[in-house]
């Protein structure tokens, strides 16, 4: 069943599949226990992207106005170091701030592609399982699959290169690929997955590396289930 609904996709419902949904605004939203608060997730994105947002124009704005300031007493200066021979120094002396300066920009634009793709990766594993071992194996792997670029999260091919997806289409193609099948909560009514041994010796589930608990859960989605629900 998808997660969210327009009015004639609800309509189309039976009874009973309607039951399962509640009215958001204009939309209709499976109601899963739980599942993250979703719009609370893009209310904190587009905090953090403001956030982000206002902290790079303040650099970029006291960034100008320093290297204003410095070109100024450079200039002055330089006049001065003519007759002294320490133009060369002066000028190399500029160069390491205004570098230090551009490697702070950098800094902060990349802290804001990092938070705006973990929240759109959370979001997207949350409605693909409601269990949060899971979710945090999915979001791993969903954040491959995102970039963060002209102010939106861009979604990229399985070699790391930009498509024409969105994430709603991501979605879609992690839930048939049969490598992310024993991540995937199965459809309503499907029956529990088969068990099986993870192989995994006497370590406990605090103890697996993430390739052991990525192989665990392919090979025993019930047991990957039990073990990290304690």
């Amino acid at each position: 069943m998808k997660y969210e609904l327009n009015d004639d996709e609800f309509n189309a419902l039976s009874d009973d599949q309607k039951s399962a949904y509640g009215q958001s605004g204009d939309v209709y939203r499976l109601q899963v226990d739980g599942l993250p608060d979703i719009e609370a997730l893009k209310s904190e994105n587009e905090r953090l992207k403001s956030h982000s947002q206002t902290l790079l124009d303040e650099k970029k704005a006291e960034a100008a106005k320093a290297r204003q300031a410095e070109k100024e007493a450079a200039d002055k200066a330089a006049e001065q170091a003519k007759s002294s021979g320490k133009l060369d120094e002066m000028e190399a002396a500029y160069q390491r701030k205004f570098d230090a300066q551009q490697a702070e920009l950098q800094a902060i634009k990349q802290q804001q592609s990092q938070n705006a793709i973990t929240t759109e990766s959370i979001k997207l594993a949350s409605e693909l399982t409601t269990d949060p071992a899971r979710r945090d194996l999915l979001v791993d792997q969903i954040k491959l699959r995102l970039r963060f670029e002209d102010g939106k999260v861009q979604v990229l091919d399985e070699n790391g290169e930009l498509t024409v997806s969105d994430t709603k289409q991501l979605v879609e193609q992690i839930k048939t690929a049969p490598r992310y099948a024993p991540l995937i909560d199965a459809p309503k009514g499907s029956g529990a997955p088969a068990t099986g041994q993870h192989g995994s010796g006497a370590k406990k589930p605090s103890e697996l590396t993430e390739a052991e608990r990525i192989e665990f859960a392919k090979k025993d989605p019930e047991g990957f289930r039990q073990a990290f629900s304690k």
